[in-house]
């Protein structure tokens, strides 16, 4: 912007002193007009240039002057002094090794694409490129899926809870059917595609920055778009954080790029927030969303999904009542109820009581989800899974015997793993 005015500037001094100059024809004393002949004063011509140089020469400093001193004002303004940045690693908590081991994530990628065959699952990391944007993304195959065959089909695209990393949705090397994308690539039979937010996981790097609101909006951004340039239809879906990531990068990536039907994509969200700093003041939702602008650590899904609803993109909103973590007056729910009349919006509320309700995916989620007839039943599901035979992924006790159980039962290994 600055080097534009002083462009303009410069523009103006140069045109008006080459008007003044031809307004102004030197004559003789006796009043005859002298005409002057281009080029014949070597000095003058040199004094010209040596002119003009000088003047860019100041402008050009100035200009990296003004650069210098903007760019680092511009970030502590966008980071709100650095605060954004702290406040993202509350916001997502997978960064720390204490919460998740990134290596495991790297580890079982590596694993899944060497082990890759014909008959079963196949495993792909495709690069991901969008602007500032770059990131590694695993496309997991279902067994039986033609690429060729298939090249215009769907694909579903997961966005992580914050404390959760791709290899967390795997077991002995197998998608866990229990939990939204295992079941999702069940019941579709497509690819799905999984990522790890800049910074952790897969794409925790030496170098790589903190997350922060608008990084992992951004990752969700670039994922989408390159499963729009893979598959005719995406399926958008998250749980928790990676709900709100999931409606506001489908919001942005629609609202900058009009082509794209409603028809082409679908929103899943699953125990999500209206917007992040909600969710520490449910009560006092106006404040909450002050101070979280002022930190530069808010996540606003409830603006996007308002947008997506206008747009009549297909939306289905799924939440535990006794959610304990996203509480009353901060679930995304709260704001889609408001649309259930509409075709387009489908709420579905939980209000069987379990002790770790967040995250969970229960069995009147399965059903309205369920499209194919060739998904297998499950068990009633519990709080958390008990560890399963080898030979059977779906092993569970029922909702009704755990409901009597002494709290001890549910403290498995895969309480560690509970979505935030």
């Amino acid at each position: 912007m600055f080097e534009g005015v002083v462009n303009t500037i410069r523009s103006w001094a140069v045109n008006k002193g080459d008007a003044s100059s031809r307004n102004q024809q030197p004559v003789e004393l006796n009043g005859t007009p002298v005409h002057q002949v281009k080029g014949k004063s070597y000095l003058a011509r040199a004094a010209q240039e040596s002119a003009r140089k000088v003047w860019n020469l100041s402008v050009s400093i100035l200009t990296r002057a003004i650069n210098i001193t903007s760019t680092p004002i511009i970030w502590l303004t966008e980071n709100r002094l650095g605060v954004a940045k702290l406040i993202g690693r509350i916001l997502v908590p997978s960064q720390f090794s204490s919460v998740c081991d990134s290596s495991e994530s790297k580890h079982l990628v590596s694993q899944l694409c060497d082990q890759s065959t014909e008959d079963g699952p196949r495993f792909e990391v495709i690069p991901v490129n969008d602007g500032n944007t770059e990131l590694k993304a695993m496309i997991c195959y279902p067994s039986g899926w033609d690429k060729q065959e298939n090249k215009n089909s769907r694909c579903i695209v997961f966005n992580n809870p914050n404390g959760m990393l791709t290899h967390n949705f795997f077991k002995n090397g197998k998608l866990q059917k229990l939990m939204l994308p295992g079941y999702l690539q069940q019941d579709r039979k497509c690819p799905i595609i999984f990522y790890d937010y800049s910074g952790t996981g897969l794409n925790q790097t030496e170098t790589s920055s903190w997350p922060t609101s608008k990084t992992i909006t951004n990752d969700g951004c670039a994922v989408l778009k390159t499963a729009l340039e893979k598959f005719q239809h995406v399926e958008v879906t998250g749980t928790s954080l990676g709900g709100g990531v999931a409606t506001t990068s489908l919001e942005k990536v629609m609202s900058e790029d009009s082509s794209i039907e409603p028809e082409r994509v679908n929103l899943i969200s699953h125990d999500s927030f209206t917007t992040s700093p909600r969710v520490v003041l449910p009560r006092l939702p106006k404040l909450a969303d002050t101070l979280g602008w002022l930190v530069g650590g808010s996540l606003n899904a409830e603006k996007s999904m308002q947008k997506l609803i206008d747009r009549k993109v297909s939306i289905t909103v799924l939440s535990n009542l006794d959610d304990k973590m996203i509480r009353k007056g901060a679930r995304m729910a709260d704001f889609a109820r408001k649309f259930k009349d509409r075709p387009e919006v489908t709420v579905v509320e939980d209000p069987i009581k379990f002790m770790y309700a967040h995250g969970l995916f229960t069995d009147i989620f399965r059903e309205t989800l369920k499209t194919s007839k060739e998904v297998e039943p499950l068990a009633p599901l519990m709080t958390h899974p008990i560890e399963p035979d080898e030979d059977d992924d779906n092993q569970l006790e029922s909702s009704e015997e755990y409901a009597t159980a002494p709290e001890s039962v549910a403290e498995t290994d895969e309480t560690q793993h509970r979505p935030n």
